[in-house]
């Protein structure tokens, strides 16, 4: 399934979850499948747990943690840090 196609999984509603990201419409937020993934949890016990869940919804989250809608706010500043790279300089801080 393509990259776009996966993403269509991956939908809002300001009723479910405040309108976090969530699959298909049901209540089965993206940061719910992400989270038990980053903990370890195997893809089918995930999908054994969860019924309504579909191999494709897996990989929809994974595809949008991956993707820009992730990143839709953009990367956290942190203080006292540089956040582009000067006109002919180096993106990589050097120890002086």
């Amino acid at each position: 399934m393509a990259v776009d196609e996966l993403l269509s999984r991956i939908t809002t509603d300001p009723g479910i979850f405040g309108g976090k990201p969530i699959i298909r419409g049901m209540r089965v937020s993206v940061e719910h499948i992400l989270k038990a993934l980053a903990a370890g949890v195997p893809e089918d016990e995930l999908l054994a747990d969860i019924p309504i869940l579909e191999p494709d919804d897996i990989r929809a989250c994974l595809a949008y943690a991956a993707g820009p809608g992730a990143r839709a706010t953009g990367w956290p500043k942190i203080p006292g840090r540089q956040t582009s790279v000067p006109e002919g300089g180096s993106a990589c801080p050097t120890n002086s």
